[in-house]
């Protein structure tokens, strides 16, 4: 058992790193606690941006940056501004291909009609109506 000074809690061994300097042969301080202290750091964060934009889509932070200019800044359907960092990359689910970004709302309702046009198109054509239907009530 070993007490990590960071925590101060008291744990078994396994929750250590092995570190072969130390006397005791673990780490100073827990895995816990390290790890909070790795993700927290500006550089952890952005290291682990780049991975998830190679992994999920194969492109890099400047071709996001490149996408996020060339977009103005905006939603590629609200146009809604929105900060950097924020927008979701949208992609085709069959091809994997990148389409451009989107804000979490617009992402999501692509996603949840499935990536289907048709749905879209008759999603549209109701709502066309149904705004026409109002308005020739409120005449």
């Amino acid at each position: 058992m070993k007490t990590c000074p960071r925590c101060k809690i008291t744990k078994p061994f396994e929750e250590y790193h092995k570190n072969k300097k130390t006397k005791d042969g673990y780490k100073y301080t827990c895995k816990k606690c390290l790890n909070e202290e790795y993700l927290a750091s500006p550089i952890a964060k952005e290291f682990a941006r780049e991975r998830w934009l190679k992994f999920k889509y194969n492109i890099d932070s400047k071709q996001y940056d490149l996408l996020y200019e060339n977009q103005k800044g905006c939603c590629a359907i609200c146009e809604k501004p929105t900060p950097k960092g924020v927008l979701n990359v949208d992609h085709c689910h069959t091809t994997s291909e990148v389409r451009g970004l989107l804000c979490k709302t617009c992402n999501r309702a692509i996603g949840m009609i499935g990536e289907n046009v048709g749905i879209l198109s008759n999603a549209i054509k109701y709502l066309q109506e149904s705004v026409a239907s109002i308005q020739h009530k409120k005449d």
